[in-house]
């Protein structure tokens, strides 16, 4: 009834002290969705019943998703359920060294997915009620390693107490008419993003507090190499920053016009000069910005660091001296003297020069010393 399989048991069963099973289990073919169920139905936390039992299974499902050579150790004792070393063909890739326990309403999971089929893991995700990205959208081969650690409270999942590493390697990856990244990209006129294909990529996931928190990570592509880091709330509340080099934009910029046309190299050797932007949404409304709270906190960071180095140099040329009257009349004009940062913003989809390389000086960002004396 709940199996439909041919079902085959080797082991002991005694009644007494309270109810013991141990042994092997064989199934030809197993549901994973029903075994949870009647899991679920079943009191376990007030159980006395032990078994500790070798399961196999030729295949099966789980979530509508077919597996294979499932091998596992399922044991209760003392009312903590816990599944050890399991292992199976699933995803068009390998399961292994997963693990799972559940004592009262806590539970733990940690084990690793390897070579899997990138768009089957998205459409698994798609079975749990994560719908930002569709499985038509990706492509690739995935390694997935992951710990964590949640709770219940009336049958739900407590989202806030939630603690989670990922630890994701995707190959072949291609992102395919993805509407967030196509709007970024069309925002700095990057043309023919509907497929990138990536380079191998890295991608670290911490789950906290509520939300997912991405890693930064350089992403080099067929379109443009870029960062991106940012978080996403379970409540389906998201903000990504994305981080490009200007020199690869203007690079891009060029290419993309008319092949026939050379492209006007940009020097910039130190590849300081960067363009940040901001995609904040929830759900499928979003919107794309640039960030200015980024391109702030860098420049802020450059000048405590330029700071740095010009009082370094002033010590090395006055003998060390701690408070030299050099260092003295720099701290008084830098209290009085703050710069001001002008920043002019380009709308999406304005007309960009021809020679990028050569930047109309008046709408270049500039910095206004505002001095005492004048």
């Amino acid at each position: 009834q709940w199996f439909n399989s041919a079902i085959a048991f080797a082991g002991n069963i005694t009644m007494k002290p309270y109810p013991q099973i141990e042994g092997k289990l064989k199934f030809d073919k197993i549901g994973i969705d029903k075994v949870l169920s009647m899991i679920n139905k079943s009191d376990t936390s007030n159980s006395n019943i032990h078994f500790r039992i070798q399961l196999q299974a030729d295949a099966g499902s789980f979530k509508n998703m077919p597996f294979g050579q499932l091998h596992t150790n399922i044991v209760m004792s003392d009312s903590i359920f816990k599944i050890n070393d399991l292992s199976a063909n699933f995803l068009n890739g390998q399961l292994t060294d997963i693990n799972f326990v559940n004592e009262g309403v806590t539970y733990s999971l940690n084990g690793k997915i390897n070579h899997a089929d990138v768009r089957q893991l998205v459409q698994l995700a798609e079975n749990f009620g994560f719908t930002q990205i569709k499985k038509d959208n990706v492509a690739g081969k995935i390694n997935v390693s992951v710990q964590l650690n949640w709770s219940e409270k009336n049958n739900k999942i407590q989202y806030d107490k939630m603690l989670g590493e990922f630890n994701i390697t995707i190959t072949q990856g291609r992102l395919i008419q993805y509407e967030p990244i196509k709007d970024i990209m069309k925002y700095i006129n990057i043309r023919n993003p509907e497929d990138i294909r990536l380079k191998p990529l890295q991608i670290e996931i911490n789950i906290k507090d509520n939300n997912i928190w991405v890693k930064p990570m350089e992403i080099q592509s067929s379109a443009i190499d870029f960062t991106v880091w940012g978080n996403h709330s379970f409540d389906n509340q998201y903000e990504y920053h994305f981080k490009f080099y200007l020199t690869d934009i203007l690079k891009k910029q060029n290419q993309t016009k008319m092949q026939n046309i050379p492209v006007t190299e940009v020097e910039d050797s130190t590849r300081m000069a960067v363009v940040f932007l901001l995609l904040k949404g929830t759900g499928s409304q979003y919107k794309i910005s640039y960030d200015t709270q980024s391109t702030l906190t860098r420049f802020r960071e450059r000048w405590k660091t330029e700071q740095k180095t010009l009082r370094s140099i002033i010590k090395e040329e006055t003998g060390g001296a701690k408070n030299t009257e050099a260092t003295e009349k720099m701290d008084s004009h830098n209290k009085t003297n703050r710069p001001i940062v002008i920043m002019e913003e380009t709308a999406p989809g304005q007309e960009q020069p021809k020679k990028p390389a050569k930047t109309d000086a008046k709408k270049r960002p500039g910095i206004e010393w505002k001095d005492d004396d004048n």
